[in-house]
């Protein structure tokens, strides 16, 4: 059984080896490795942004390192070719670009370069890269070859059925204009930027065109780059001979998690996608990568949501979101809640935050009710790259980092319930009197403890007519004294 196992294995290496090593970029096989030496195979990276993953009619550079071991000096010819199931396939828009000739002194090295553009109509999929060194004028005597790389190809089609003549629809350029960033193409998370583009309308009638900033990663996957995608979206109407430039202003997002990324702008008909071009950043003639520019540690908070009116005495939530935009994982962070108008100062940590990571916590707490009726300002921060050994946050974010926060705080609503006021109408002194000397307009309704003491008012406007009417009886009896009196002085009759 062992035997057979063991069979079965050689087998299985001996037919992969043969698949593996099907073709041959040598036309006689390899020969004479001893005199040459294929050392190195090395993307360069032009365009793309990771190795070995191309795109359709990307720019692309192949550094080989080359080395002559014979004892003379002779000319020598290197070529590159994609390989698809043991067949060639047509890998550049020039082939005559995949082939460098040069020559080479007795045991000298040396590194060629080959720059092509991918194929625009080249499959997706995976392909074997051979390349092969040879003697010019006699390959079949002297050949070294090398297949051990495997290139993935993308299409990539910015405008659905590529670009129309340049002499009709063109970008000129795409500048970056460095608002944040003090180095071009040179980008953090959160960084505020402004992306200028120029382009022009050469040979179509009046129309509405919708001009556009397009982000890839290293996959040649489209990316979500800008916190509101509407600020790297606009629209325009062109004349026949028209020019133009606008000036893209986002916000980078906070989330990007890769390192370098392509830039591309698209132009086209707003009705009509196949009148169309596109350019990558920065123009024919520059072809750059955007660096994301990342800190070790840096953990910042990006939101917080919660009310911004609250009564004194009530109880508060407040959900805050951070994301960890450094390099490094962190094994704990933490989120920081100050406020010294409501004198507060509140702490939430967090444990294993990756990076790239977002999360949140939630502050809860109660408005105290000696607090000053006014706007309180609430500032969130962070405190990262923990160190267990000695238990203390060696980093703190950035005050242009921190997020500050606003509460209107107003009083509690009372709910007592009231009492009736009771109208009193005004009574002069005579009416008094009358009233106190004529039974007839005195009113015969009984009157009830309740309706006594039903207010403090009634009560005082009780004594006040007691009290008139002492006044009111005093000053009649002193004014018939004095007739009487005037009566006996005078003879005056008395009435």
């Amino acid at each position: 059984m062992k035997k057979s196992a063991g069979l079965i294995l050689i087998v299985l290496v001996i037919a992969m080896a043969a698949q593996i090593s099907a073709f041959e970029f040598c036309d006689d096989g390899v020969v004479r490795e001893k005199d040459l030496r294929l050392i190195s195979v090395d993307d360069m990276l032009e365009e793309n942004t990771k190795e070995w993953i191309w795109q359709t009619e990307q720019n692309i550079e192949l550094e080989l390192r080359v080395e002559n071991r014979e004892d003379e000096s002779r000319d020598y010819v290197v070529e590159a070719v994609l390989v698809e199931n043991d067949n060639d396939v047509d890998t550049a828009q020039n082939d005559d670009n995949l082939k460098e000739e040069f020559s080479l002194s007795a045991d000298e090295r040396k590194t060629i370069s080959l720059h092509f553009e991918v194929d625009e109509d080249i499959d997706e999929g995976e392909y074997l890269l051979f390349v092969k060194f040879y003697e010019k004028g006699d390959e079949n005597d002297r050949c070294v070859e090398n297949g051990e790389e495997i290139v993935k190809i993308k299409e990539l089609k910015i405008c659905p059925d590529g670009n129309v003549d340049e002499d009709d629809l063109e970008i000129e350029r795409i500048s970056d204009r460095n608002e944040d960033n003090d180095e071009d193409w040179v980008w953090a998370p959160g960084n505020d930027l402004v992306v200028s583009i120029d382009f022009s309308n050469k040979d179509y009638s009046e129309r509405d065109f919708i001009v556009e900033l397009i982000m890839l990663d290293e996959e040649g996957t489209e990316v979500e780059f800008a916190e509101s995608p509407g600020n790297v979206m606009e629209d325009t109407f062109l004349e026949e001979g028209d020019e133009e430039d606008i000036l893209f202003e986002f916000t980078l997002n906070s989330l990007l998690t890769g390192e370098d990324y392509s830039l591309y702008a698209r132009f086209y008909d707003e009705d009509d996608e196949d009148i169309c071009t596109s350019l990558k950043a920065e123009n024919k003639d520059i072809s750059v990568t955007i660096e994301i520019e990342k800190e070790d540690n840096n953990v910042v908070v990006t939101k917080v949501e919660g009310p911004n009116e609250a009564e004194t005495g009530s109880e508060v939530n407040y959900v805050v979101k951070i994301v960890n935009l450094g390099k490094e994982d962190e094994k704990r962070a933490r989120v920081v809640l100050y406020s010294r108008i409501l004198n507060i100062t509140k702490i939430a940590e967090i444990d294993d935050l990756e990076s790239g990571e977002e999360a949140e916590v939630n502050f809860s707490f109660r408005v105290l009710d000696a607090i000053n009726l006014s706007t309180a300002k609430m500032t969130f921060s962070t405190d990262f790259d923990y160190n267990s050994n000695s238990d203390v946050y060696k980093k703190e974010s950035d005050d242009n980092d921190n997020v500050d926060y606003f509460v209107n705080v107003i009083p509690k609503e009372i709910t007592e319930e009231s009492e009736p006021i009771v109208e009193e109408e005004n009574t002069t002194i005579e009416e008094l009197l009358e009233t106190s000397v004529n039974p007839e307009t005195t009113s015969s309704a009984p009157i009830t403890g309740a309706a006594i003491g039903s207010s403090n008012k009634s009560s005082s406007a009780l004594w006040i007519s007691v009290a008139v009417l002492l006044v009111a009886g005093a000053a009649l009896f002193l004014r018939q004294k004095q007739k009487k009196k005037d009566y006996y002085a005078y003879g005056t009759s008395y009435n």
